[in-house]
């Protein structure tokens, strides 16, 4: 596994909830690889050596997050999510 500076903890990774409503795990799960991505693709387009990545790979931002959520969308949508809800009000053990 690959460390390239990404530190979850900083502040300027925090996502607001509300960006992300309706977002299953796998979903935000999906955000966050994309968004890691990004500094990647930045690097290889100035043609860092892949090599040096490491090195020479700026942290992950908000920005990235942002750009990720332009492409990254939820797998549900909340007409299907007020379904499951209503089916796990009806049927399910867990409340939500």
């Amino acid at each position: 596994m690959h460390a390239f500076h990404i530190n979850p903890l900083d502040s300027t990774i925090s996502i607001r909830a509300k960006l992300i409503e309706g977002y299953s795990g796998s979903d935000t799960k999906n955000l966050a690889k994309d968004a890691s991505m990004d500094p990647l693709r930045e690097a290889l387009r100035q043609g860092i050596e892949i090599t040096n990545l490491k090195e020479d790979t700026r942290p992950v931002t908000l920005q990235d997050f942002e750009t990720a959520l332009q492409e990254v969308r939820p797998s549900i949508s909340l007409n299907e999510l007020e379904t499951y809800e209503d089916w796990n009000k009806q049927f399910g053990s867990l409340s939500i």
